[in-house]
């Protein structure tokens, strides 16, 4: 996520149009357990989760943020521990490839 900020971040600062910024990251493998909510997230780890904050200000600078359905249910994760922040998508793999076919490019990080 961190990667993303700064790349928001560094198009903003060069005067790239909120509209020509579009981005989107799913989340997928053990990427997952940095998008659950709160309760979830001390459950698992014992501290609040740290991520909600850049969740918060990805959301606000207008970058689409998907969970992968088939790692929350490989990793036995009730898609309702997401935050509220993040869409589910039945597949990332699908995901990616939709997005890929509008034009949008993979920066695998």
């Amino acid at each position: 996520m961190g990667e993303a900020a700064a790349l928001v971040n560094a198009l903003a600062a060069t005067s790239v149009p909120a509209s020509q910024r579009k981005m989107a990251i799913i989340f997928h493998g053990v990427a997952v357990d940095g998008i659950l909510d709160d309760e979830s997230y001390k459950q698992k780890y014992g501290v609040a989760n740290p991520n909600l904050k850049l969740i918060r200000s990805l959301r606000e600078a207008g970058v689409e943020l998907f969970v992968c359905g088939q790692s929350l249910h490989f990793r036995q994760i009730d898609p309702a521990k997401v935050v509220s922040d993040v869409h589910l998508a039945t597949s990332g793999m699908f995901m990616n490839v939709a997005y890929q076919n509008r034009g949008y490019a993979l920066l695998p990080f």
